[in-house]
């Protein structure tokens, strides 16, 4: 299993202004050292891709939203998977979704990268469950 950044998280969701509000908190924690953040599960699939040989580059957390245009975020899960130099990279993903849908927690939950799923709004003390859960 090839080790990420873990002083490296990725926020993944759409809502700019959620993002934003999510690289406050996240900077509260002072537990990471750089923030990425990308508009939906495509683009952020490309900078995975793009880095996949340097582990120093790929975040050891992610925080993923379920709803997005292009690729949302169970499709980014599958995609995750179906690229040979990330299949083996310890990501650790919270969804992070305004969805309570149980058909969600669910699905969510079934996939082995999956470590917690939460409802919006984000908090430090989610963050420290996702860190936690390691």
């Amino acid at each position: 299993m090839i080790q990420p950044n873990a002083k490296l998280i990725a926020v993944v969701d759409d809502d700019t202004v959620f993002q934003f509000i999510a690289k406050r908190i996240i900077e509260s924690t002072a537990r990471f050292e750089r923030i990425l953040a990308f508009a939906n599960g495509q683009v952020a699939l490309e900078y995975l891709q793009e880095n996949a040989g340097s582990p120093d580059m790929l975040p050891a957390y992610i925080l993923l939203d379920i709803n997005m245009p292009e690729l949302d975020g169970f499709g980014f899960l599958g995609e995750l998977d179906k690229h040979n130099g990330l299949s083996d990279v310890d990501f650790r993903i919270a969804i992070l979704s305004s969805s309570n849908r149980q058909v969600d927690i669910d699905r969510a939950r079934l996939h082995k990268r999956v470590r917690e799923y939460f409802e919006k709004p984000v908090s430090a003390d989610k963050i420290d469950a996702l860190v936690q859960a390691g």
